[in-house]
């Protein structure tokens, strides 16, 4: 898009690649240099307020523009709607822009948790274990995806580490109703001990499901306590049962979360006991570990495939399970994608008429 028709030279750029510590001298500079800055933020608009009491500090007389009304709150700043704000801004500095998609449009693709995690298997096997009628509380992470159909676990979610909390506050005067929650252990260490602690200490009637997979998987595998390791080499990991147990939870189930069956039954003992209990999913996050696995030079050895003449066109692998690597063709029948499938085998057991199995490589 040229911009020289509209304006006598293109806006200069200040991309900041780091925002805390901001540079405050680079900032400062290009301010100084220029009669008018205009700042572009997503949601919420710490970074105008930091650039604009700098600006105070040094005497700055640039005009600084910053958001202007509550659009410019909203959303994330992707081309189509940084282009509108900056209309706003400089009416004539661009020309009229028409976004609107053009040619074959892709397929709509929900996000998705990957090929063979545990959280999917996780929420399969929970599920099995409430009513439709029973309150499930989510938190932030890559399990917050458990919201989507099919599996529809977490019909709230406010904030990390809100879980437990919010879950608590839902068991009150509430006879009828299980309240499961969900946490990372991630985010249980980050910001979800006071709420298992006000959870003991009123011995409220709930259950929390901590999603262990051994990392912070949401935001790129960053370690965390339980991981046993931090950037500067091996730590001692922080055991979450033994955590719980000295917080005064106690009861504690620790699962296998492709160990579907056991998983049920252990959700299901958890929400009749009274008082608070934990079941740990635990299963190590697959993307992290096969991408370590091709590290080592070591691929995927097995994959699995469904046998066309045992599928009953059921679709629970597709339906239910939800597992990407399960396509549905135009003749009706499954088939399985060897790009995406692991070869993890959890989906094995998902099938009623054990249609689904491994192939060789």
């Amino acid at each position: 898009m040229d911009t020289l028709q509209f304006a006598d030279s293109k806006p200069d750029v200040l991309k900041l690649g780091i925002v805390y510590p901001l540079p405050e001298k680079t900032i400062v500079d290009f301010m100084a240099s220029h009669e008018e800055v205009k700042i572009l933020e997503e949601l919420d608009n710490f970074i105008e307020l930091e650039i604009k009491s700098l600006a105070f500090d040094h005497g700055l007389k640039t005009k600084i523009l910053g958001k202007k009304d509550a659009e410019d709150w909203i959303g994330e700043y992707v081309p189509e709607k940084v282009y509108q704000v900056m209309k706003k801004t400089w009416n004539d500095l661009l020309p009229e822009t028409d976004f609107s998609p053009k040619g074959v449009l892709p397929s709509p693709r929900p996000p998705q948790l990957c090929p063979g995690c545990g959280h999917r298997s996780a929420f399969y096997a929970v599920k099995q274990a409430l009513k439709g009628t029973d309150i499930t509380v989510a938190d932030i992470g890559c399990h917050t995806l458990g919201y989507l159909e099919p599996h529809e676990m977490g019909q709230v979610l406010l904030c990390m580490g809100h879980s437990t909390g919010t879950g608590s506050g839902l068991s009150l005067f509430n006879d009828e109703r299980k309240v499961v929650a969900f946490i990372g252990d991630s985010t249980l260490f980050h910001a979800g001990l006071p709420g298992i602690i006000n959870a003991v200490f009123n011995r409220h009637n709930l259950t929390l499901v901590i999603m262990e997979n051994g990392t912070t998987a949401m935001t790129g595998h960053q370690d965390h306590p339980g991981s046993g390791k931090n950037f500067n080499g091996p730590t001692d990991a922080i055991s979450i049962k033994k955590m719980l147990e000295g917080l005064g939870v106690n009861s504690v189930r620790v699962v296998d979360a492709y160990s579907q069956e056991k998983l049920t039954e252990a959700i299901k003992e958890a929400v009749s006991e009274e008082g608070f209990s934990v079941v740990i999913a635990t299963h190590p996050c697959m993307l992290k570990f096969t991408r370590e696995q091709r590290r080592k030079g070591k691929g995927v050895e097995r994959q699995v495939s469904v046998d066309k003449e045992k599928c009953e066109h059921i679709y629970e692998c597709l339906k239910v399970f939800a597992c990407p690597t399960f396509q549905l063709m135009d003749d009706g029948s499954v088939i399985t994608s060897k790009e995406l499938c692991i070869g993890d085998g959890s989906c094995i057991q998902t099938c009623p008429v054990r249609a689904i199995g491994y192939q060789d490589k």
